[in-house]
């Protein structure tokens, strides 16, 4: 299934940061480690479905974690934003997105294991 590459970003930015009524500028305000450990404590909890959409995203925008992806896209302008997507349509176009609504994980359990981490 073709899906509209602006929708998936859209989709994957609002489930991290609509969840808490923020937008993607505050998420990008936070410092790169802090949200490395965020992205760190969702996966642990995803089914193995979402972790293989996101592993299947990350390797089209050539990274190791979603997280990095996410980090690209930091600091760019919704159109500029487009264009780095744009770039890896061929390979986004060829995961599966049916079944895919975002990461389903427990607020709760992210969060605890974010304040384990954390000390």
């Amino acid at each position: 299934m073709k899906i509209s590459i602006a929708l998936v970003l859209g989709m994957i930015a609002c489930s991290f940061v609509c969840i808490n009524g923020g937008d993607f500028d505050q998420y990008c305000s936070i410092p790169s480690n802090i949200r490395e450990l965020v992205w760190n404590c969702i996966y642990i909890y995803l089914p193995q479905s979402e972790k293989t959409v996101f592993s299947q995203m990350s390797q089209c925008f050539g990274v190791s974690t979603f997280d990095k992806v996410i980090n690209q896209f930091c600091g760019l302008s919704d159109d500029e934003q487009e264009t780095v997507a744009l770039q890896h349509e061929a390979c986004l176009s060829e995961i599966d997105f049916d079944n895919f609504h975002g990461p389903t994980v427990s607020q709760y359990q992210t969060q605890s294991c974010i304040q384990r981490r954390l000390g």
